[in-house]
This record gives structure tokens, sequence and C-alpha cells, in this order.
């Protein structure tokens, strides 16, 4: 026979080949020391990894208040061009609260999607996010869908929108780790870096309004001026409502590290402020960046366990540099693992991925690896014989041999149904045989004991007969002899008496 082309082997595997463009690195190697901090919730990110640095409660559900408007500025930016015209609406300009922040936006008035964007980050205008909501979506309705359908695919599971400005309202919430991650993904969408670093925006006359004055950044952590600002500070957003109390969203880089800090109910505007400015201090002081070359991370080699491929073998590598932080003072200490199995069978998804480990075993970084399928080069001369084939190389045979190997199937299959089929009627007649003996043994007894009652009670009759009748005889002696007791007496007195009367 002839053997399987492993060509065609190579291009099954080949046709599920990964390459590696991402990382998804889930850290677990996360602090939450004691820095007295008054943010009931809160988390440090690394920005490009998404390596959780430091956290407290990062899960936790809360109402987010004007960080919601992060998402629907990332969302906003991918579909609109800045330099469309917009009419507002009746609705996008009254239906938030009265008292809430706006920049008294008019029906009818026409302004530039540029506009609502600068008022939407600088100012938290919400009259200016719902006019950015309709203009992507058409209606805020189907623009809050869009939110919810994003959130899905990030993967979030504590966060679901009702509104694209964040007001309080029931379904409204998200969570330090999920804002985080939110404030990732808006960061790749391209010019939302820029308006996210804004600090200053001069609004132009609209068809209605003579505006001409300029929206200054609310964020004291990016005015230069302000005692609260931070050094490295590229961007942020704020929020309060009653139900959220204050949140903070902030992105500063240094020493080669770009980190996200997230603060959820914090008590106080100064609060959040200095919250996150200590997270940051922290992250910054206590952290390095680490960089992996492909040649750090090395080449990995896994066999493929099948009958038809015993020379066909994985290997698994990178030819992407991978960086992630870790403790200052720690470098030395960690080692790389490959997440595969001892073996690979073709039918199997392969995941190849490799983690970055502490002595303590703890998992600091996990990646994707990418992999490739190769055949093992044999010495000229020596064969592999593969412990079984099937096939031939000829289509027609091989189809013939499938056919016949199916026949014997189904032949084995009947012979093995008529062979229990028949030991199933025969247990069933010896049941049955078995059934009417015991039913013939059991009448029998039951007649054998009828007649040995019966026996007994013709002798109990007799016995009683002969007690009646020895009863009777006596009773009847006994009789007669009182009878010729009186008889006797009755001549004896009739002859004193005839003595007496002579």
């Amino acid at each position: 026979m002839k053997k399987i082309s492993k060509k065609k082997l190579l291009s099954l595997f080949l046709s599920v080949f990964s390459i590696l463009t991402i990382t998804f690195p889930q850290s677990v190697y996360a602090y939450t020391p004691n820095l007295s901090i008054v943010s009931d919730t809160y988390v440090v990110i690394d920005m490009e990894t998404g390596q959780v640095l430091i956290e407290k409660n990062k899960d936790k559900r809360k109402a987010p208040a004007s960080i919601t408007k992060i998402m629907t500025l990332a969302l906003a930016l991918q579909r609109g061009n800045l330099d469309d015209k917009i009419t507002v609406s009746r609705e996008a300009a009254y239906s938030i609260e009265p008292n809430s922040t706006h920049i008294a936006l008019e029906p009818g008035e026409i302004v530039t999607f540029r506009d609502v964007v600068m008022a939407t980050q600088l100012i938290s205008a919400n009259d200016a996010a719902n006019v950015v909501a309709e203009y992507v979506g058409g209606t805020m309705t189907t623009f809050v869908d869009l939110m919810n359908s994003k959130v899905h695919d990030l993967g979030l599971q504590n966060t679901h929108f009702a509104n694209p400005n964040g007001l309080d309202k029931k379904g409204h919430y998200s969570s330090a780790a999920d804002m985080a991650e939110i404030t990732r993904f808006a960061l790749s969408v391209p010019g939302f870096a820029e308006v996210f670093g804004s600090t200053e925006y001069k609004m132009p006359r609209t068809n209605i309004k003579d505006r001409g004055y300029r929206f200054l950044v609310q964020n004291a952590m990016m005015n230069k001026n302000s005692k609260y600002y931070y050094d490295g500070i590229l961007g942020g957003k704020l929020g309060y409502t009653w139900d959220a109390n204050h949140t903070l969203v902030a992105l500063a880089e240094r020493n080669d590290m770009k980190l996200i800090v997230v603060t959820m109910d914090s008590k106080g505007t100064a609060a959040k402020f200095n919250d996150a400015a200590k997270l940051l201090d922290y992250c910054f002081n206590n952290y390095q960046k680490i960089t992996l070359s492909p040649h750090d991370i090395g080449v990995k080699e896994v066999p493929v366990s099948d009958v038809n491929t015993p020379s066909a073998k994985i290997r698994l590598s990178t030819n992407t540099v991978h960086s992630f932080l870790a403790p200052i003072g720690t470098t030395n200490n960690y080692k790389i693992v490959y997440n595969v199995p001892e073996y690979y069978v073709n039918s199997r998804d392969i995941n190849p991925t490799f983690s970055v480990i502490t002595p303590d075993d703890v998992v600091v970084y996990t990646a994707p690896l990418t992999f490739s399928i190769e055949e093992i080069v044999k010495p000229s001369g020596t064969e592999v014989t593969p412990t079984a084939r099937l096939g031939t190389g000829d289509a027609v045979a091989d189809s013939i041999m499938i056919a016949f190997f199916m026949l014997l199937i189904i032949v084995f299959v009947g012979f093995f149904v008529y062979l229990s089929y028949r030991v199933f009627i025969m247990m069933g007649y010896g049941i049955r045989k078995q059934t009417r003996k015991n039913k013939r043994m059991l009448l029998e007894k039951r007649q054998k004991n009828a007649r040995e009652r019966n026996r007994e009670q013709v002798s109990f009759i007799r016995k009683e007969r002969e007690r009646i009748y020895d009863e009777i005889d006596r009773v009847d002696i006994n009789h007669l002899k009182s009878s010729y007791k009186k008889s006797v007496q009755k001549n004896v007195s009739k002859y004193y008496a005839s003595k007496r009367n002579v």
C-alpha cells in the first residue's frame, strides 16, 4: 500500500496556522498595599498589556457617572467625522436632569461634531453627549445598544449602560476593572488619545448663539496651575453623581511605562485626585518594565501523536518582543514555562501559550505562541513503519476498501444482534419452564397439605365419636341401676305393709 501524502496533513494543520498579533495577559500578581486610599474601589493596569498591578474591589459594580463618556467618545470617534455638521434635536437638548452639566444646546442649533465631542470630554456636558449619541446611532437608544454590544465584545462581566452620558439610572453600572479595559479599548481608537489629553477648546459661533468661549479641562491632575497636577499625565476623565459619588480615570507615563488608574466611589473632590496620585506613584516607584525577546522565550517542539503521521512535529516559538511589568529587584527570579501538552493530536485545537512565573509559581504574564508544522527528516535508508494504515493513495481503491470495511461492520453488528436475540429467547424459555415447574411443585405441596389436614380431621371425628358412645353407655348403665334399686325398695315397702295389715 502507498503511504498517505504528508503534504495533505501539513495542509490540514496549516489551515489553522495562527500568527501572534496581540498579547492577552492575565496577571494575578497584583497587590493591595495600605496606602490610605479613600476610594471604595480602584485599579491600576499597564496600558500596553492590561496587566493588573494594584487593586481593591476591582470587580465591584458601581455607578460610573461621567466616566461613562469614555465609551461614548470611543464609539463616536470610530464612526464619525469631526468636521460633520449636526442639528441638535429637542430630545438631545432637553432629556437631561435640569441641574446636570450642559452647554445649553438648543433644538435646531447647528454645531460640528468636534464641538460636541470636546464639550463632552472637557466639561462633561450631558446634552453634548446626547447629541454625539444621536449622531452616531440615529437614536440614543440605538447608541446605548452599541455601547452594550462593545461591552460584550470586550468580555466585560460587570458593566451595563443605560444612557450615553452617565447620569444615574437603574441598570447603569460598571466596575474599576471594566472601566480600565474600556479605556484601553478607547485609547486604541484613532483620535481618542488626542481628545482624552485635551485641556481646552474654543467653540465657534453657531446659527443661534454667538458662543465664543473656551471649554477648560475640569480634571485638576491635568491643570499645570493646580496643586493636584500630576507629572506625566496624558489624559483623564472625571465623573460625579449622587449615586456614584466621585469617579476618575487617568492615563500617565513615566519610566517607559503607561499606566491607567481608575478610582470609583471617592469621598470628595480632593480625595479622588489624591487617591489617583498615590496609586500611580506607588506603581511607578515599585515596578519596572521587563522585555523578553524571541531568543529569551526560546523554541519548543511537541510531537504529533497520529498513526498516519509518525514523523510530524509542531514547532512553537514567537517572533514578537514581549514586555510586562514586574516589581523592582525581581528581574532574575522569573522563569518561562510552556502551556502545552506532551503531544498533540491532529484533531485537537492547537492553542499554545507561555507564561512568566515567579519562584512561588505566581503567574505574572501569559501570551500566545506562534506554531508551525514540520516533518522530522529521517536519515537516508530509514523507514518508519506505522502501527496501522488506511488508504492506498488511489481514491477508487480507498472507497472500495472503506465500503468493504463498512460491510464487515454491518455483518458483525447483525450477527451480534441475532446472537443476542437467540440468547434472550433461550433465557426466556428457560425462565418460563422453570416457572411452570415451580407452579406444579407448589400445587402438589398444597394438595399434600390438604390431604394431611383431612386425615387429621377424620381421626379427630372418629375419636370424638367413640368418646361420645362411651359416655352414652355409662349414662345408660347408671340409669338402669337406679331404676332397679327403686323397684326393689318399692317391693320391700309393699311387703312390710302387708305384714302390718295382718
